[in-house]
């Protein structure tokens, strides 16, 4: 189920780049790239909660306890609906007041007219997802990931049906968004509700809702929030930097070859999503063993994966891309096309070790490095303002290359700890056994 949804995924994404495309045209494609692209900043709003929310579920999970769910689910319950708030306010009385279009200066009137009302249809859609999204992290932590993507391919067939159906009705933009983001969010919200039907234990205890819960949520969340905006930046921010410097049209072109590449982590994440939990619990119980060789097998086929990608762009060429978005532009060189390959790779290997280092609430260090690195190439890039090819190298060498490093070293040094441990603790036992004797 979460590999089908997937697949569902890519195709109905793909499917729709070359209906959209001849529908909206060059400028307002380049902009409905950019703007559903900006779903990938609008993760850190929950303010990690969910992965706090999700770990505090997994340590339920690995102790049998069936009490404290409901009061888990409160609590984050209240942090999602108050960040809801925060959203829809802000999207309508600041997004229309912002000078949206000076600071997209290379986008045309008629384009321009339309980059408010495509933001703020943005917000409020994915607004509606944020309580939603508890359904997920409940269906990660017990190990059940097909609730949540079973659910997810429902939702993200009737949006792809709704964008199509839009586009024949001859939809504005901001429809057509909320079609594609909303309608998912919305089956999600349905989703979790006829699971607190059908699960009593899993239901809301507001009456548990207390500020120590809440900060213990925000504790472990202020660490993965800054975890989530630097992987937003690291891997949206490249396409929203093309279109500021270069445009919308060359954005697009850039975005659909990323998004070629992004496949492996597509097909790979399902094993990550669906064994978060089994990771987390080894990890609570110290089976150290069985962690690292999950991971080393997880890695293995995700760098398999990543290289079957990479086979499929190099095969389409830039040419290709050119042709699929039947757009009037150069194609991108072949060198631009080696670095996005190994951009795309690094990321898919780096991802299962950050998965371990998430589910065991070590996301502070992370923060750290993540966000050096990403200044290091967003300074470089803003300072220079290079051509596409140069600010996709400094993404690489600046951004990516130096986070992979440095989580594959905490990473190793959290099972080295914890083998180092449990050595000890049979060395205490074997002392008493001997003592006893």
């Amino acid at each position: 189920m979460i590999v089908g949804n997937r697949l569902l995924a890519i195709v109905t994404s793909f499917v729709s780049i070359p209906l959209l495309s001849r529908y909206l045209g060059e400028e307002l494609f380049g902009l409905w790239m950019m703007v559903t692209g900006l779903v990938g900043f609008l993760v850190f709003a929950d303010l990690g909660v969910g992965i706090g929310f999700q770990n505090q579920l997994i340590r339920c999970f690995a102790t049998d306890d069936r009490k404290q769910p409901g009061v888990w689910v409160a609590n984050s319950l209240v942090i999602m609906l108050s960040m809801l708030g925060v959203i829809v306010a802000s999207s309508l009385l600041i997004l229309p007041a912002m000078p949206l279009t000076r600071m997209l200066a290379n986008a045309s009137p008629e384009t321009a007219a339309w980059i408010v009302p495509s933001m703020i249809a943005m917000a409020l859609s994915f607004a509606i997802g944020l309580p939603a999204a508890l359904i997920e992290y409940i269906g990660n932590a017990y190990q059940r990931g097909y609730w949540t993507h079973g659910l997810a391919a429902v939702g993200r067939l009737l949006g792809f049906v709704g964008v199509c159906v839009g586009g024949y009705m001859e939809a504005t933009l901001p429809v057509l968004i909320f079609l594609f983001v909303g309608v998912p969010n919305v089956v999600n919200f349905v989703g979790l509700c006829v699971l607190w039907g059908r699960v009593p234990w899993l239901q809301p205890k507001f009456q548990s809702v207390s500020v120590v819960h809440i900060r213990q949520l925000l504790h472990v969340g202020s660490g993965m929030l800054g975890v989530r905006i630097a992987h937003a930046f690291a891997m949206q921010g490249p396409a929203i930097v093309v279109a500021q410097l270069h445009g919308f049209v060359a954005a697009g072109i850039f975005a659909v070859i990323q998004k070629l590449l992004t496949i492996p982590a597509l097909l790979t994440s399902p094993l990550l999503i669906a064994t978060q939990g089994a990771i987390g619990e080894a990890a609570h119980k110290q089976d150290w063993g069985w962690v690292r060789c999950h991971l080393s097998r997880i890695t293995k086929i995700a760098t398999l994966a990543y290289f079957s990608a990479t086979v499929v762009v190099v095969a389409i060429g830039g040419g290709g891309v050119v042709w699929l978005l039947d757009v009037d532009a150069p194609p991108p060189d072949r060198g631009l096309l080696a670095l996005l390959c190994i951009y795309a790779g690094l990321s898919t290997i780096r991802s299962g070790f950050g998965t371990l280092l998430t589910v065991t609430d070590r996301v502070f260090v992370q923060v750290a490095y993540r966000v050096a690195a990403l200044v290091s190439a967003y300074a470089a890039i803003l300072w220079f303002q290079p051509s596409v090819f140069y600010i996709m190298l400094a993404f690489v060498c600046l951004g990516e290359l130096p986070q992979v490093v440095c989580t594959m070293c905490e990473a190793s040094y959290v099972m080295r700890k914890g083998r180092r441990f449990n050595a000890l603790a049979d060395a205490d036992a074997g002392d008493l056994a001997v003592a006893d004797a």
